[in-house]
């Protein structure tokens, strides 16, 4: 089954889908992360957004050739995630067809902390891409197809660990926690509910 890691092949549909939503840039998406866990009380009202790592640029700082190939690294990277996410609910599905799904424990984590490889992206790994922004932009269509194993730019990681600090490999909190999310229908009581420990 799919899971959010490299390397992040999906079908063009799919980040078609996602082509328009990163567009707006990390910065402003990190921002309304942040609120909507406010909302929900993901996190305290007293938490605070960390502020932007230094040496990673503002989105309105970057040329429109930059953002135009780092939107679509992400788009690429939601798209595979949309995929992956229908991927468990086909297997949620057969689970309830079968009708065992009271009686089974569903476990899903991710890695520790979004991914910060790359400052500026790449195509390929091994990490040492030296793909540059023209090339990446020429390449846009075979983003996420099987030539290319990319890696998006490190803001999107940082926005990815919204609202804490950093990104993997890192031992602050956005490189270190591990969301976590567990499914017993006929066993756990409150099923929805927010744990913090």
């Amino acid at each position: 089954m799919p899971v959010a890691h490299t390397p992040t092949q999906v079908a063009k549909p799919y980040i078609d889908r996602y082509a328009q939503t990163y567009e707006k840039g990390w910065d402003r998406i990190r921002e309304e992360r942040f609120a909507r866990q406010r909302a929900m009380e993901i996190v305290s009202p007293s938490t605070t957004l960390t502020v932007r790592e230094p040496g990673d640029p503002a989105w309105d700082e970057l040329t429109q050739q930059q953002r135009r190939v780092y939107s679509r690294f992400m788009a690429a990277y939601a798209g595979f995630l949309q995929y992956g996410d229908e991927q468990i609910g086909r297997l949620l599905d057969a689970l309830r067809l079968e009708g065992i799904e009271d009686n089974t424990l569903v476990v899903l984590l991710s890695d520790n902390g979004p991914a910060s490889e790359t400052k500026t992206g790449g195509f390929r790994v091994p990490y040492g891409d030296r793909t540059t922004l023209q090339q990446m932009d020429e390449q846009l269509d075979a983003l996420g197809g099987p030539a290319t194993q990319p890696l998006y730019q490190r803001p999107w990681a940082y926005t990815g660990a919204t609202p804490l600090r950093r990104y993997k490999l890192w031992p602050y909190e956005g490189g270190i926690r591990t969301p976590l999310i567990i499914a017993w229908p006929g066993v756990i009581p409150d099923p929805g509910a927010i744990r913090a420990q």
